[in-house]
């Protein structure tokens, strides 16, 4: 599910915010009982149930000339339901994963500038 909205203040000046909310059902676990980092893709079930996100982000949009666009966004993210084996776990002898579930947060700000090229193969 996806919400955006974008607003001009100015002719060359916008607001922009969004909301997204995801669904995880197939699980990365990596596997630290061995000396080589292997991952595994764990399916949910009645126990690991799938892995939730939610998402906003706002941001402010300049275009300075009509080639040029600068833009600054901000990005809150909370993921929930993580599947984590537990450390030393030899997750290929198992038949169920032993799971704990975490939870994290992110706050993510991204500055860009872009500007509009000429095609370099027009000769």
């Amino acid at each position: 599910m996806c919400f955006s909205a974008r607003y001009g203040l100015l002719s060359n000046f916008s607001f922009n915010a969004n909301y997204t909310k995801m669904s995880q059902y197939v699980h990365s676990v990596s596997n630290s009982g061995v000396n080589l980092s292997t991952d595994i893709w764990y399916p949910t079930d009645i126990i690991a149930l799938p892995q939730r996100s939610n998402q906003f982000a706002a941001g402010l949009s300049w275009s300075i000339t009509k080639d040029i666009l600068v833009t600054n966004e901000i990005y809150y993210k909370w993921i929930n339901r993580i599947v984590n084996s537990r450390d030393g776990v030899r997750l290929m002898m198992m038949i169920k994963v032993e799971k704990s579930f975490l939870e994290m947060e992110q706050v993510m700000v991204m500055n860009s500038i872009k500007k509009k090229m000429e095609n370099l193969l027009d000769g």
